[in-house]
């Protein structure tokens, strides 16, 4: 194989320039370039990244340790970590834990032996004092999405309370009264979050609902389908009059089950959610939905993570970025019934 000086002979240009040329530096000139790229490719030279971290202290790598690698919203905060690190000029190694929290410890304990440049994680639930595997001190950790009790690290996540809050607002305003949240995991403080803004706008509105309407779940679609099962089984004038679901996953259980049980949406219930599964979507009606942020929320924590690498010191306070929602209307929730009703594909 090649060496960069071998190459460097070849293109008439120093060893510097090559790798300059590799890492694609912008000071350096489109002829140089061009002779090195064809001098790389007549000795089919490979740079060797190994040494070169050993040279820079650096791996160029930043790992991304996430839930739910198939869950819509995530997916949108994995392109924006993505993204970021890619415009860093670094690389991005993805671990998906699916919720598994052995799994994620095994992540975590092999991202720190290899010595990544930094990592990012999205938590899975675990005990209150349940400890992470120890990470070197030169690797910085963000956690995105949900804080850790015990655990000192840069946050990045999204105020979902008031969100829900402000959705509540929403379907008070329309006629509902008998409005149901469902679908998150009881162990996390983002499905805690949801469930205060809840409790809080039907506080504020006077409305003394019963703790059935509040119903756990898994943040996938099973635990939405279940959880419609368990509510449309009371008799009529026990039923919701809207659902909430806390996620994207879980609002697909919700739909589908509201259309298997014979629900017309919204002419017979509200269905509304926590981001949109369907965003690019052209069906009708439009879910009425809060939206995180989440492309935005994993550019910033790339950001954060860069923020604490050599040479700036990574003894600096933790901070939290809190991102607020957006709130978008759609016709699920009965603000327009001009449209035909959803129904599922089977």
């Amino acid at each position: 194989m090649a060496s960069i000086d071998e190459v460097a002979r070849r293109a008439g240009v120093s060893p510097i320039t090559v790798s300059r040329v590799m890492r694609n530096h912008p000071n350096v000139r489109e002829e140089t370039r061009h002779r090195v790229l064809l001098a790389v490719s007549d000795l089919h030279y490979v740079p060797n990244a190994v040494a070169r971290g050993l040279k820079q202290s650096r791996s160029g790598l930043v790992a991304l340790v996430i839930t739910d690698m198939v869950d819509p919203f995530f997916t949108v905060v994995t392109r924006g970590v993505e993204d970021a690190v890619r415009k860093a000029g670094m690389m991005l190694v993805l671990g998906n834990s699916d919720n598994d929290l052995a799994l994620e410890m095994e992540y975590l304990r092999v991202m720190g032996e290899h010595r990544v440049d930094g990592i990012i994680l999205l938590p899975t639930p675990r005990p209150v004092d349940f400890a992470l595997p120890p990470l070197p001190r030169s690797i910085p950790l963000v956690i995105i999405d949900r804080s850790l009790l015990g655990v000192v690290a840069d946050v990045v996540r999204c105020d979902t309370a008031s969100g829900v809050k402000a959705l509540c607002r929403h379907l008070l305003a329309l006629g509902h009264r008998r409005i149901a949240i469902v679908g998150g995991l009881p162990e996390t403080l983002t499905w805690q979050e949801r469930v205060s803004g809840y409790q809080m706008a039907m506080q504020e509105a006077g409305l003394r609902l019963p703790a059935s309407l509040v119903v756990d779940g898994n943040y996938k679609a099973d635990g939405g389908a279940a959880a419609v099962r368990l509510l449309m089984a009371n008799p009529a004038s026990a039923r919701p009059d809207a659902i909430i679901a806390a996620g994207t996953k879980v609002v697909g259980g919700v739909l589908d089950e509201l259309v298997t049980l014979g629900f017309r949406i919204p002419e017979d219930i509200a269905v509304a959610a926590v981001d949109d599964p369907f965003p690019k979507s052209k069906f009708s009606p439009r879910l009425t939905v809060v939206e995180q942020p989440g492309y935005d929320m994993g550019r910033v924590a790339v950001e954060m993570l860069l923020s604490r690498l050599p040479p700036v010191s990574s003894d600096a306070p933790p901070r939290e970025i809190v991102f607020d929602t957006t709130f978008r209307i759609g016709e699920t929730c009965g603000e327009s019934l001009t449209v035909a009703p959803f129904s599922a594909v089977r």
